[in-house]
């Protein structure tokens, strides 16, 4: 698998380094934004240079080689525009079919973790000439901005910056790409764990369609209420709030924060092994529905 070789591990180690010098406020981390604010290309042109540069900064052509099968999109998008807009309501199909071709070819969350393996597949669309359109918009910014922020930006897009801004933001929506395998990895994850007729497809439209709720999910699950990984726990607390009239309360960003510490002061006092997900979908609902 791609992500036991030691050519992955590599051009991880290497684009890990490369991205701590495009954020270092000297000489050399001015010298490298610059140089890479010059190489997205903005034609068609110059998409072999632009690829050649970054194989010089984290030998990314080597990971292709070894996973062309695993990297290689889909063809349910047209333009860079279009992965611009997956977090959208009226994108769901599209990011059903990525995830259902990501799961075809089994995409580990070892592998999706990873800011080089999103990398990989920006630049394998790049090399297949896959997308039209005009990627240094998609890179580097639609608005007259910093260099900085541009960079930030082509960080961001082609596979996040977890040392920086946390593993959390790459399942959010850092990387477009990330982010849908990530809700569509939740929700499979969800269905082997619940006896019901939701469907993969249900609970992803549901976690695509509440970008904030989601965002606070991913963020709160990784980064500050680790026990919501628990299958069990995470399983029915989407279960509870897919079902919950009193969904509404949950569009406050305070209320949202106040509910998921509700849930850290209760679970962290039980093992979820020995409730079923009914019970603890019990006990979530209990807290929901005490919210003013």
């Amino acid at each position: 698998m791609i992500d036991t070789t030691a050519d992955f591990i590599s051009s991880s180690a290497m684009l890990s380094s490369w991205r701590k010098t495009l954020k270092e406020d000297s000489a050399e981390g001015r010298r490298s934004r610059n140089e890479l604010l010059q190489a997205i290309p903005s034609s068609s042109a110059e998409i072999e240079d632009f690829i050649n540069f970054l194989e010089s900064k984290y030998a990314i052509l080597s990971l292709i080689t070894l996973g062309e099968n695993i990297l290689s999109l889909p063809r349910v998008m047209d333009a860079w525009e279009d992965i611009e807009l997956l977090s959208k309501p009226e994108k769901f199909l599209v990011t059903t079919e990525l995830f259902t071709h990501w799961r075809s070819v089994d995409v580990s969350p070892l592998l999706a973790q990873h800011p080089i393996f999103w990398h990989a597949v920006h630049v394998q669309a790049l090399a297949e000439d896959q997308l039209v359109g005009d990627i240094s918009k998609y890179l580097s910014g639609r608005r007259k901005d910093s260099k900085e922020a541009r960079v930030n930006r082509f960080l961001n897009r082609m596979g996040g910056q977890p040392e920086q801004r946390g593993y959390y933001r790459l399942m959010r929506n850092d990387c477009r790409l990330s982010a849908v395998w990530w809700r569509g990895h939740i929700a499979s994850m969800i269905v082997s764990n619940i006896e019901n007729n939701e469907s993969v497809e249900s609970i992803s439209e549901f976690l695509h369609s509440n970008v904030e709720l989601w965002s606070d999910i991913a963020g709160v699950a990784v980064a500050r209420l680790t026990l919501l990984c628990q299958p069990k726990l995470m399983s029915a607390l989407i279960m509870t709030l897919m079902k919950n009239d009193n969904q509404k309360k949950l569009s406050d960003g305070r209320v949202r924060n106040l509910f998921f510490s509700q849930i850290g002061g209760h679970f962290h006092k039980y093992n979820t092994d020995f409730l079923s997900i009914p019970e603890i979908e019990k006990v979530i609902r209990s807290l929901l529905n005490s919210l003013k």
